[in-house]
């Protein structure tokens, strides 16, 4: 092997070597794909290694022995269900929502209630975008629960009408145009993905490796840990406290696999990424989530906690938790003459300000940020008296300062992430990345007092503490968290919880702030958006 395993991958090996299905959870930066190789190299037995994104099955198909097949889970279905595969990857004209809706047989507006009028381009953006729920979940059928009702401005009346009005249309298209190689509706891989698990596929392996299993959709999940009834020795890797796309449909894999009676349950904790300063950093969020194990930084890095000098060499990010905060990073930054990289590129703030422009002329808006709003005043007056409407004020006011166009230019000016003097990022575009310094911008608002609850700390949602781990972790060399230094507050044994802190799920959560800007329902049809606006 090409590495010498620490005690915690050889246990790993060991257990794996016994044919145990394994969970193993990998906390940040603790070498999860030199584990995974030690693994593979192991034993000479038929491999199948899941990556989460292209980019982690490249790596692994330069490194992993022969006998093992790397691949994404798209990748699993694309020679099965090839004729639909090439639908998606065919390079067809994109079509605009309104195109979309005459496909869909939507030829005029519809009523969903008293106050509420949709033209035919929202609907069909409602439509698809239920379509990529349903292609997220383990469903059979697509149902009422595929149905986005939690658009910003809308009520419960037409809400309910969404429930009752979409699904049909919805399942239409599915069991016709999407389930033909010469459809018209916009076709994605995800779509001929569901369609192959549909099928209860086998996936002829002895071993399957599933990468980053924390964030598995139900769709995958299904297929894969249905290979347990041929006998497939399972082992889902990753770290559950940075799961960060429940609100896309994915679900905790590894969770729900460890509660099996025939499952061990292992763990990485020592990280190799930074020193036990930054690690210390990461450590106060884990005890906010009630973690078994804490992590342990590397004692050969020298890494550092607090403000950053700006003439040190080094890659740099400013990490924040709304697209809104990352725009106006990005304008400090442009504006102190340095270059400046988005991570991810600048496609869903492109879309929001171009939704905005729409919304401030008078036309219908198919953006789910901003769909329930009739008018650019309604919008104004939701963000300054709604709290939930908070993560969005920020964006507001940047329109107002500089009109859609004058954000349409300064995004002009964003440059490659490898040409950048600093990388401006959400925390969710920034996971598996890392920089030698990393600012956490202020966005990241500590939850307010309950007035009731004299003395006591704010409980944290659970999200907020994993999207502030995720973030606190990303840096190797310095971190400056002034953005979260609050959570000292929980540690410093002043307040009547402090001994004792903890986090609450959202469910549990009196007021839960979304931490981007951009919703699922956004990212999940995101490239209609950009199709319609041109």
């Amino acid at each position: 092997m090409s590495f010498t395993p620490t005690a915690q991958q050889q246990a790993i090996i060991s257990a794996y070597l016994r044919r145990e299905n394994l969970v193993i959870e990998a906390y940040a930066g603790t070498g999860k794909t030199t584990t995974l190789l030690q693994l593979a190299q192991a034993k000479r037995t038929k491999v199948l290694y899941v990556a989460y994104n292209a980019s982690a099955k490249r790596q692994a198909m330069a490194k992993f022995p022969q006998h093992a097949t790397c691949t994404t889970s798209h990748g699993l279905a694309f020679r099965p269900m090839s004729k639909l595969a090439q639908r998606a990857v065919a390079r067809t004209p994109r079509k605009t929502s309104l195109q979309n809706a005459r496909i869909l047989g939507i030829n005029g507006p519809t009523r969903i209630s008293k106050d509420v009028v949709l033209a035919p381009g929202q609907v069909a953006s409602l439509v698809m975008q239920t379509i990529r729920r349903f292609c997220y979940s383990a469903d059979d059928t697509i149902t009422s629960r595929h149905v986005a009702t939690d658009m910003r401005g809308m009520d419960s009346a037409a809400a309910a009408a969404l429930r009752d009005i979409i699904p049909p249309i919805a399942r239409r298209a599915w069991e016709g145009d999407l389930s033909r190689p010469d459809g018209e509706l916009p076709y994605t891989h995800d779509c001929y993905l569901k369609q192959y698990a549909l099928t209860r596929p086998r996936l002829h392996a002895d071993v399957i490796l599933l990468d980053e299993a924390q964030d598995t959709n139900p769709c995958v999940e299904g297929m894969i840990l249905d290979q347990a009834r041929y006998g497939t020795q399972l082992v889902l890797v990753g770290d559950q406290y940075q799961e960060l796309y429940g609100w896309r449909g994915a679900t905790n894999s590894m969770r729900k696999f460890a509660a099996q009676p025939d499952v061990t349950v292992l763990s990485l904790t020592q990280s190799f990424r930074f020193g036990p300063a930054i690690a210390g950093a990461g450590n106060d969020w884990l005890t906010l989530l009630k973690a078994r194990e804490q992590l342990s930084g590397w004692d050969r890095l020298q890494s550092t906690v607090g403000e950053i000098d700006p003439a040190v060499r080094g890659s740099r990010a400013i990490l924040c938790r709304t697209n809104a905060e990352a725009l106006k990073q990005a304008l400090a930054e442009l504006g102190a003459g340095r270059k400046v990289g988005l991570a991810g590129g600048v496609t869903e703030l492109k879309a929001l300000t171009l939704a905005a422009a729409d919304l401030k002329n008078g036309k219908p808006v198919e953006h789910p940020e901003l769909m329930g709003f009739p008018t650019w005043g309604a919008l104004q007056d939701y963000v300054e008296h709604d709290p939930a409407g908070e993560d969005l004020k920020r964006f507001v006011d940047l329109v107002d300062e500089h009109g859609p166009d004058g954000l349409l230019q300064i995004l002009i000016k964003i440059v490659k992430e490898d040409e950048a003097d600093v990388v401006v990022s959400t925390v969710h575009k920034a996971k598996g990345l890392e920089w030698d310094f990393v600012r956490i911008a202020p966005d990241f608002r500590k939850p307010k007092q309950d007035p009731s609850l004299e003395g006591a700390l704010p409980e944290i949602p659970r999200e907020l503490a994993m999207v502030a781990y995720v973030a606190v972790t990303r840096a190797q060399k310095r971190l400056d968290p002034a953005g979260l230094a609050w959570v000292a507050d929980y540690f410093s044994g002043d307040a009547e919880d402090a001994e004792e802190p903890a986090c609450v799920t959202a469910a549990e959560a009196v007021t839960v702030v979304p931490f981007d800007v951009t919703s699922a329902a956004e990212v999940a049809f995101m490239a209609e958006l950009i199709g319609a606006a041109g």
